[in-house]
């Protein structure tokens, strides 16, 4: 069993595990969150160069066959994804040290960001339904929480507007 295929959604849950203790100290989550980023873009890298050069991987999880176990796959189409996630969370993380503000980095943005990113990498590398239908819901979690992060009544204007 190769652990490769999962490190693209362990490394930001570990980041996001990391980043949160340390939410008092904007600098040290910053840091953290790139250097979880950059990790990330590395391991997705490497996904890259074992798809084109040993085509589609897949691996199961935990020694579980398939109906029971959780399969991960990695095709061109996943591996490129992963990237490009990687790409942009590297970019965002960068953004985030400028933008971000103290408030809402003592609140968890990056914890929350990480999470994100976990979800988002979940999502493509996954290899059935159901766990497709739960990185999403990892995905969206992080987002609503992103979204009404700081409290403000316009954030939570647009995260009540979410449900009916």
């Amino acid at each position: 069993m190769s652990w490769l295929l999962a490190l693209p959604f362990l490394i930001p849950i570990f980041t996001a595990l990391a980043t949160f203790p340390a939410r008092g100290r904007r600098l040290l989550c910053g840091s953290l969150s790139i250097f979880g980023c950059v990790l990330m873009l590395a391991v997705a890298i490497s996904i890259v160069i074992l798809v084109e050069t040993g085509g589609t991987r897949a691996e199961q999880m935990g020694g579980w066959a398939a109906p029971f176990g959780i399969t991960l796959v990695a095709d061109r189409l996943s591996a490129v994804m992963l990237l490009i996630s990687a790409i942009v969370g590297l970019c965002v993380s960068l953004f985030s040290l400028s933008d971000i503000d103290e408030r809402r980095v003592k609140l968890g943005f990056h914890s929350f960001f990480q999470l994100l990113l976990a979800g988002v990498c979940g999502s493509f590398i996954t290899g059935d339904l159901f766990n497709l239908y739960v990185w999403f819901e990892v995905m969206l979690i992080a987002s609503f929480a992103l979204l009404v992060l700081g409290g403000d009544r316009i954030q939570l204007d647009g995260g009540s507007s979410m449900w009916p």
